[in-house]
């Protein structure tokens, strides 16, 4: 999501013949339009006060990883910086001072801070790079892993894991803006998918609306303004005989999803 909530950008494989890397992509929401941004062999992000994106390209041999900021409006290329081996970039700290980075090896979670160069490792993956890996909220208070049919969430500062929501599929959720919500994908007692969030201070989760599609796989992105989502689904190949039938991944906008305000008394 920009920061202003109307574009989201994603980083797909190229199709061009005899081309490889990859290709981030502009959609303007409001209009429908499309642009192509950055063509190469990374991912790009965008930052969360300011209309750019952060990028990532590894270099071939996989040494290094080199970090740079594309201005969306003039395309305007920046160099921040590099660091060593395989990353992929996760998500800008509020300030865009820093930025989360994937350690490809090791599916370690870690920050770079632009100003100084300096890598920090902030959580070790509990399981493989699908079960356990951890992701940060936007707001930076909040860790949130996926490990043995579980939603866990800790501080930022520390503390211990503690179990949140029990989950089918691969976890799919997501937090929201302020970090107070993890908004996820379930179902409810009659078997109909719905969209649900729990606090992350505890309590009894909601359901919000209807979810479009069953499928379990995927992630949750709440936009920064609070009013929309996108969710990426896909089906469990594992699940599939026959993989020529396997539905393509989808992206879906959902909307008017916030919870009505009770009355005053």
């Amino acid at each position: 999501w920009s920061p202003d909530s109307s574009q989201i950008a994603w980083t797909v494989s190229r199709e061009d013949a005899g081309q490889e890397g990859h290709v981030t992509r502009l959609r303007n929401l409001a209009t429908g339009k499309e642009r192509d941004l950055y063509r190469g062999p990374g991912n790009c992000i965008f930052a969360s006060r300011h209309p750019s994106l952060f990028c990532s390209e590894e270099a071939p041999d996989g040494s290094t990883t080199n970090i740079f900021s594309i201005a969306v409006g003039s395309g305007r290329i920046e160099q921040l910086g590099a660091v060593r081996g395989k990353r992929s970039l996760q998500m800008a700290l509020p300030d865009d001072q820093a930025v989360y980075f994937r350690r490809e090896e090791t599916s370690e979670l870690m920050r770079w801070d632009i100003g100084t160069g300096q890598e920090i490792l902030v959580e070790r993956p509990a399981g493989s790079s699908l079960n356990g890996s951890v992701i940060p909220s936007p707001d930076g208070g909040w860790l949130k892993r996926f490990l043995k049919g579980n939603i866990e969430i800790r501080p930022m500062a520390g503390g211990d894991w503690k179990p949140l929501i029990p989950l089918r599929g691969d976890g799919q959720s997501g937090f929201s803006p302020d970090g107070k919500w993890i908004f996820y994908h379930d179902k409810d007692p009659a078997g109909k998918d719905g969209l649900y969030r729990a606090a992350t201070g505890g309590g009894a989760p909601e359901r919000l609306g209807d979810f479009p599609t069953d499928d379990v796989r995927g992630v949750v992105r709440i936009s920064p303004d609070g009013r929309r989502i996108i969710a990426l689904t896909s089906v469990d190949i594992a699940k599939i005989a026959d993989l020529a039938k396997i539905a393509p991944p989808e992206a879906w906008l959902l909307e008017n999803f916030e919870p009505k305000q009770q009355a005053a008394k």
